[in-house]
């Protein structure tokens, strides 16, 4: 028959120092949960710190605080809408475009484009493009590539980056497309709250976004349109006129956004009218 091992000598241990080694387990636990709570305040003071580590962008001639843009905004009936002001900041940077989609409902003039962005790397060039499209479904014809420097000189910095002055028709039942492409990697804001789309505005409404590699290509389609999110942007828009570039007025306003951009798109949309 096998032999039966002989207990190890002060095995089980006396009620007391069981005792004791439970309350050793309770305490390196809570330590272990202390350390995890830790790590994740840290994380969230280093995202904090991140957002703060970085200079504003230099404010936008006209802005301030109780109106944003009110330089743009001045003229009757002008209107500014900020879709996506609660917006987060994105997980990291990317060299993709992002745009916004919207539907108009009404006939205005889009008279300047603001994208909020955090720019880290200097010398970051950005293209801001306006598209259009007949109907739902139809491919987004470009009407706009303006291609400017980031603020501060290029970066780096946090905050608005603008067109500058715009005159671009904006057509009731057409479709739009707003955004930029970068030079360099920037970190857009998104909001990812899918609940409140479409977001109405004096022109219409926000009904979604979606990446793209270039907003300087002649068109872009609508696969992969997200109505799960959408990327910070201001619009400012004024109510179109007899005097306005659409309807054969003076086009200095659109030629100047022309010359800026280095090319005819802009003007022309503004003298001929919204493609198809």
């Amino acid at each position: 028959m096998p032999r039966a091992s002989a207990p190890r000598p002060g095995w089980p241990p006396p009620p007391r120092a069981r005792r004791l080694m439970a309350l050793a387990g309770v305490i390196l636990a809570a330590g272990a949960c202390g350390s995890s709570g830790g790590a994740g305040q840290a994380d969230g003071a280093n995202d904090s710190a991140r957002e703060a580590s970085i200079p504003s962008c230099p404010a936008i001639d006209g802005d301030d605080a109780a109106a944003p843009a009110e330089g743009d905004a001045g003229a009757p009936g002008a209107a500014v809408d900020e879709f996506g002001p609660h917006a987060t900041i994105a997980k990291a940077a990317s060299s993709l475009g992002r745009v916004n989609v919207y539907e108009a409902t009404s006939a205005r003039l889009l008279t300047r484009l603001d994208i909020y962005l955090r720019v880290d790397l200097d010398q970051t060039r950005l293209t801001i493009g306006v598209f259009e499209a007949a109907a739902r479904g139809s491919a987004f014809q470009k009407i706009a590539a303006l291609p400017i420097e980031a603020p501060a000189g290029g970066g780096p910095c946090q905050g608005w980056v603008t067109t500058g002055p715009l005159a671009i028709p904006l057509e009731a039942g057409r479709f739009y497309m707003t955004g930029y492409d970068p030079s360099q990697p920037v970190t857009p804001f998104v909001t990812t709250d899918a609940d409140t789309l479409p977001v109405d505005g004096a022109f219409g409404r926000l009904i979604g976004s979606k990446t793209t590699t270039s907003v300087s290509v002649s068109t872009i389609g609508w696969d992969k349109l997200s109505d799960k999110e959408y990327n910070r942007q201001r619009l400012v828009t004024s109510p179109r006129d007899a005097a306005s570039p659409a309807d054969g007025g003076d086009a200095d306003a659109a030629d100047a956004a022309a010359t800026d951009a280095g090319e005819g798109d802009a003007r022309d949309a503004a003298r001929d009218g919204p493609r198809g």
